[in-house]
This record gives C-alpha cells, sequence and structure tokens, in this order.
C-alpha cells in the first residue's frame, strides 16, 4: 500500500494512531517478503538463526492487521515497494556469496529498526490513549507493548547465541 493510501484511508475520524499501526503493518509485511526470499537461499545455519523471527513478524503483522480491520481499515497484504527491494539485496548477495551466519550482524541491525518504528507507534498509542481513554487505544498500547517485548527477547537471544 503506497503511503498516499494509507493516508487516505486512516484519515477518518477515529482518535486512534492508526497511521503509524499502518505503516508498522507494512514495514512487517515487507520484512516477511525479505525473510521468505532469504529462507528460500539462506545456509541451513542462517535458516535456523531467522525462522524464529519470520514467524513472529507474521504473528505480528496478523495482529496489527486485526487491529486495522477493527477499525475500519483495510490491511495491505502486499507491502510496499521496499519487499522487492529486500528480496533483490538478497537474491543478488545470495549470487555472489554464500547466505550464511556472516548475514546475521544486518538482520539484527534491521531488527533493531523494526524495534524503533515499534517505539514510534507506541508513542503515538500512548498520546492517543491520553487523549481518548478508550478500551480500543488501551489494547493497542498493550498489544504493541507485547510486540516490542517479544521482539526485543528474540534479538538479544540471537545476539547472545552468535556471541557464544
Amino acid at each position: 500500500m503506497s503511503d498516499e493510501r494509507i493516508y487516505r484511508s486512516v484519515a477518518n475520524e477515529t482518535a486512534l494512531p492508526l497511521t503509524s499501526i499502518a505503516e508498522l503493518h507494512v514495514r512487517l509485511i515487507d520484512t516477511v517478503k525479505g525473510y521468505q526470499t532469504m529462507m528460500e537461499k539462506a545456509e541451513p545455519e542462517l535458516q535456523k538463526s531467522i525462522t524464529p523471527f519470520a514467524t513472529l513478524h507474521q504473528r505480528h503483522a496478523d495482529e496489527l492487521a486485526a487491529i486495522l480491520r477493527d477499525n475500519g481499515i483495510s490491511a495491505d497484504q502486499d507491502g510496499s515497494y521496499m519487499s522487492t527491494v529486500h528480496q533483490l539485496v538478497i537474491s543478488t548477495r545470495a549470487m555472489f556469496a554464500d547466505l550464511d551466519s556472516d548475514a546475521l550482524p544486518a538482520v539484527l541491525s534491521g531488527e533493531e529498526t523494526i524495534i524503533a518504528a515499534y517505539k514510534d507507534a507506541l508513542a503515538e498509542a500512548h498520546n492517543a490513549t491520553n487523549n481518548t481513554a478508550n478500551d480500543s487505544s488501551f489494547g493497542m498500547v498493550d498489544c504493541l507493548i507485547s510486540h516490542i517485548d517479544e521482539l526485543t527477547l528474540l534479538v538479544r537471544q540471537t545476539q547472545a547465541q552468535t556471541h557464544a
């Protein structure tokens, strides 16, 4: 979904921070597609490390899509042009070098970027919660906190495994 479509579809009269949720959802779709391409081309040791990230991001994307649907917004399942860029970069790298555990630092760096995007969405959700103390905004905050906690834990576990 293009940024313009995200903003237009979220510009209804809701007090919830759905623009950030929609943007985060698209980013997760892009990431899942990148991981799918990586899984096809990666060595088994890297596949083992990235599978939990792909699974977690797909579940999180599904949960965010449900929040969007519950608020009358059609969740984009195609991702943005970045999914094509991710897939192209991965495919190109795989043509010239093995996709093995050497790629893990780049994966973890990308995950840190996603955590930052979650924190941005959470900040917006907190603002909405302060302005409209309704069950939807509180549920959204709880969902985002849960996602951040799960992803942060997975990043730390993977970092620890790479340093072991």
